[in-house]
């Protein structure tokens, strides 16, 4: 059976942070959402697109 999620650890600037989950909280997505969003345009593009 395939596992349904992977844990994913990443060191990120306390202030990057702080501002990005502000942000996404007001849009209503988990930082967990928007950084499988994230993966997935990686995988779309194949690369990243900025």
């Amino acid at each position: 059976m395939e596992a349904k999620s992977a844990n994913l650890y990443a060191s990120i600037e306390p202030e990057v942070k702080e501002k990005a989950e502000s942000i996404l909280s007001t849009l209503g997505i988990p930082a967990s959402n928007a950084i499988n969003m994230f993966y997935r345009q990686i995988i779309l593009q194949r690369g990243l697109s900025f």
